[in-house]
């Protein structure tokens, strides 16, 4: 495997010309590490969250739920703030309910079985998925 060069985004090193095998590994490697390292230099509580690298690294609450909107958008902004990848990658927040099926963001109330999902990822592959859940819907 080798390593991304400077000169490329995520997603061109990942989709590109050169697409390398064990790319999406290396990139959630990498994706999870800056994660961490914005969660200790930021003010919040790095001991609350936990950081599951793959395919599409998440975030997940340790020992609490992610069920109040306000933690999980400032979660989110601090990430967003800390400029994890680069112009390719985004941070995103997904509401699910107890089923694990995508709930409406933001919900216009939130009923007790919301429990949000913060995860990295490439934002050109989560607008085809979100284009693909509209489309589900509407169609």
């Amino acid at each position: 495997m080798s390593e991304k060069p400077d000169d490329e985004t995520w997603y061109e090193y990942l989709y590109g010309d050169g697409e390398v095998d064990g790319g999406r590994e290396e990139f959630g490697e990498e994706m999870a590490s800056e994660v961490k390292e914005a969660l200790q230099q930021s003010e919040l509580d790095e001991s609350r969250y936990e950081v599951e690298a793959g395919q599409r690294p998440n975030i997940t609450a340790s020992g609490w739920e992610m069920v109040e909107q306000e933690d999980v958008v400032e979660l989110r902004d601090v990430l967003r703030e800390a400029g994890i990848g680069d112009e390719s990658v985004g941070v995103y927040v997904t509401p699910r309910d107890s089923q694990g099926e995508i709930g409406e963001l933001p919900p216009d109330h939130a009923p007790g079985d919301i429990e949000y999902e913060v995860f990295v990822n490439l934002k050109r592959n989560q607008e085809a998925i979100d284009d693909g859940a509209a489309n589900a819907l509407n169609g």
